[in-house]
């Protein structure tokens, strides 16, 4: 910046800067500049997100579905006026892929074991246990739906899978009334 044949230079501080100035007929004049230094900033952020998380506002800028990782500049003006650059690191990583292996159907009184399928995850089980492998037991027939969610170590990413297994009770003797046929069981 100049300023009446002065230069102040990149670094000059907020300060008042007295300056000497003889006038056009030779007389002496002493004036004081109060200079305001207004900061500009060069930020770098970095931000982490699932997938599942888009779309994402971050500041005035919203990150749809299917932004991929990378680097974004932005350039925004301080209050007062001054430029700055905020480069901003994001990192989206996908959900994992989770499955489950097991039996789709099963007899009362048995016992399956479902497994569930990921990489570098961990597991909770809608049964409140977590490791990659758990039995059932179903105590009544019915369908019976489990379910786990499997969390990524690394990026903290995670996804739910489902699971029906049909229980059929095939023990005792069921009731069997037609008219045209007489049954007798000994």
């Amino acid at each position: 910046y100049e300023r009446e044949n002065r230069t102040f230079q990149l670094g000059t501080t907020t300060g008042d800067y007295v300056f000497n100035h003889t006038t056009s007929h030779g007389c002496d004049s002493v004036w004081t500049l109060h200079l305001t230094v207004n900061q500009t900033y060069a930020q770098s952020q970095m931000l982490r997100l699932c997938e599942n998380e888009l779309p994402y506002t971050w500041n005035d800028t919203v990150f749809d579905v299917g932004t991929i990782s990378g680097t974004f500049t932005f350039h925004r003006t301080t209050h007062p006026g001054c430029d700055s650059t905020i480069t901003l690191t994001l990192f989206v990583y996908g959900q994992p892929s989770v499955n489950i292996i097991g039996t789709h159907e099963m007899t009362l009184g048995g016992t399956e074991m479902l497994v569930a399928q990921a990489n570098n995850c961990s597991f909770v089980w809608n049964t409140g246990e977590e490791s990659s492998v758990i039995y059932v037991t179903p105590d009544t027939a019915g369908t019976y739906t489990y379910s786990v969610t499997a969390t990524h170590s690394i990026s903290g990413c995670s996804n739910t899978a489902y699971h029906t297994i049909n229980v059929e009770d095939t023990t005792g003797i069921q009731q069997y009334s037609n008219p045209n046929y007489k049954v007798s069981v000994y």
